[in-house]
């Protein structure tokens, strides 16, 4: 199978004048784990682009990862509400904790805090 890479994609927003919105974004299936919690769910690996691709909503707490973020290559993740729901049972709120996720590639066992 063939994909684009990052730079494919950094070459289609420059070549591709009609296209209004392009984001690049590899998805893992993945374990993600908070304490003694865990979960199996899609790690979206992606850029600032993603919520308007997919017209996502923003988190209902936090935030989507910055742009310094991403420049830095910091560790930040955006759960999902049902990760939420397994991870934090008890309701805490999870901005700022820090999961661990299972998937291979980039950030690999890292430690990931929460936008």
């Amino acid at each position: 199978m063939t994909t684009l890479t990052w730079e494919d994609t950094q070459a289609l927003a420059e070549q591709a004048p009609s296209a209004t919105i392009i984001s690049a974004c590899r998805q893992q299936k993945a374990q993600v784990v908070y304490a003694e919690h865990h979960t199996s769910t899609t790690v979206d690996s992606t850029d600032l682009a993603y919520p308007d691709t997919r017209n996502t909503l923003l988190p209902a707490s936090g935030q989507f990862f910055t742009e310094e973020e991403l420049t830095v290559a910091n560790s930040v993740a955006v759960i999902a509400p049902t990760v939420q729901r397994h991870l934090f049972p008890d309701n805490i709120n999870s901005v700022g904790e820090t999961i661990r996720n299972g998937c291979r590639g980039i950030a690999c066992n890292a430690p990931t805090t929460i936008a």
